[in-house]
């Protein structure tokens, strides 16, 4: 690892392609050696010399010949993103510049960055928690104003305070175990069962909700998947394509057109929502559409609700419709199942008691929307959302089921209550990186972008 990390590693930052600038990252002990031997200042004055966090006006030298120009700017270590000496040049966002640059660089003893090292090293010098780095990836990654949110709120690292303010608290109250155990003889304690018990149970409550709320954290970051149902003609395509803006899905009287489900995404007030459309359900002779409505009721149990379109023209069956979709929430219990009756220009039989829509008059579509994206809405409080991946919640899980146990035994002896607490700080402290596997760490930075 130290070899490692003796490297001065460089990588291009922003997205490949041809753009306004380009912006190539190095970080490591020759960061600024190497730039300055790629560069003349139009200061005439050497890299090194230049104010830290100073973007200044250079010329990117090819062999003595002028190959772009642009502005460089230097972070110092300590102070850096990394933490080590840092250096960024800003040039025009021609890929052959770029590849140009960084061919220069490996040449002057550089080496390009493996994905996500830089936000690695940020973490093994201590800049960031394991946690805040994963939220950086998720920040990039994110693909609604949600998404940003919730990465915003961990990379605040206010779940990273909290979980090293208990990593302190538990090893405060070890040591003072492991100094009982030198006078168990004389019958000191230096750690009282209300003290031991009052810090178990605030952090027991404290992962509980966090692994409480997981689930809306995650329907928040990737977006709630939403299935149309409903009988054939009952204007699910129709509908689908409204909401997305153009001709998605094959439409027809012709009962039966939709043999396989479509999915599309879309974003509404921020949020992203991923639309299914289904085949319609009846009792079908022909063996791929009776597959295709196998699936669609497959889909069910995936998703995160269920919008049941009903002909509102079809007075006769709204009942047995209703009575269907009655039946099929109490077999699906966790997923919401809204019934929406559809073609409401059309009919006289709408009941106030369902939502009613017609593909003619879009402001019932867009009222539609807004009902299916009110819930999952940065507006709503979302201050205790803090955990983005599995890996974190099962170790929150673990360590509520380590605090339990404890929580179950009384009088133990001090021995095997110091044992117990041990076992506690190992997963805290592999959720924020003070002792994590290089396995886990291939396996968070794996997923990062070369230059971040």
């Amino acid at each position: 690892m130290k070899d490692f990390l003796r490297d001065t590693i460089v990588a291009l930052s922003t997205a490949s392609g041809e753009a306004a600038i380009a912006v190539i990252r190095f970080s490591g002990i020759a960061s600024v050696r190497i730039v300055a031997s790629l560069i003349k200042l139009r200061s005439k004055k050497e890299l090194s010399s230049i104010p830290p966090r100073t973007l200044v006006n250079c010329a990117v030298l090819d062999n003595g010949a002028v190959l772009d120009e642009g502005l460089v700017v230097r972070f110092a270590a300590l102070a850096s993103y990394t933490g080590e000496d840092l250096v960024e040049l800003h040039i025009h966002g021609n890929p052959i510049i770029a590849d140009r640059i960084l061919e220069l660089s490996i040449e002057q003893g550089a080496r390009i960055a493996t994905a996500g090292e830089f936000t690695r090293r940020a973490v093994l010098s201590g800049k960031m928690s394991l946690l805040q780095a994963e939220a950086v990836g998720a920040l990039i990654s994110a693909e609604s104003r949600q998404s940003v949110f919730l990465a915003h709120h961990q990379l605040h690292g206010e779940l990273s305070k909290q979980l090293y303010s208990f990593r302190e608290q538990l090893l405060s109250l070890l040591a003072r175990l492991e100094l009982e155990l030198d006078f168990v003889e004389e019958g000191y304690a230096f750690a009282s069962e209300e003290e031991i018990q009052r810090i178990l149970s605030t952090i027991g409550l404290y992962v509980e909700e966090l692994i409480r709320t997981f689930p809306t954290s995650e329907r928040l970051s990737r977006g709630p998947r939403i299935l149309l149902l409903g009988r054939p003609n009952a204007g699910k395509s129709s509908l689908f394509n409204a909401i997305l803006g153009y001709s998605r899905s094959l439409v027809s009287i012709t009962p039966g057109t939709t043999r396989d489900y479509l999915e599309e995404r879309f974003v509404h007030n921020g949020v992203t929502i991923r639309l299914i459309d289904t085949a319609g359900l009846r009792n079908a002779s022909d063996e791929i559409e009776k597959e295709g409505i196998y699936r669609a009721l497959e889909m069910v149990p995936v998703c995160d609700q269920i919008l049941y379109l009903i002909d509102s023209t079809q007075a006769a069956t709204i009942i047995g419709e209703t009575q269907f979709v009655h039946q099929l929430q109490l077999q699906h219990p966790s997923v919401l199942i809204t019934s929406v009756l559809t073609k409401s220009d059309l009919s006289s039989s709408l009941d106030a008691n369902h939502l009613s829509i017609s593909i003619k008059d879009l402001t019932t579509v867009k009222y539609l929307l807004e009902v299916l994206s009110k819930d999952y809405s940065t507006k709503q409080n979302t201050s205790s959302l803090a955990v983005l991946n599995i890996r974190q919640l099962n170790l929150l899980k673990y360590i509520h089921k380590l605090v339990c146990e404890i929580q179950e035994q009384s009088g133990m002896p001090t021995e095997v209550l110091s044992a117990l607490l041990r076992e506690v700080l190992v997963p805290i402290s592999e959720l924020v990186g003070e002792s994590t596997s290089e396995d886990v760490l291939n396996k968070v930075f794996g997923s990062f972008c070369i230059g971040k």
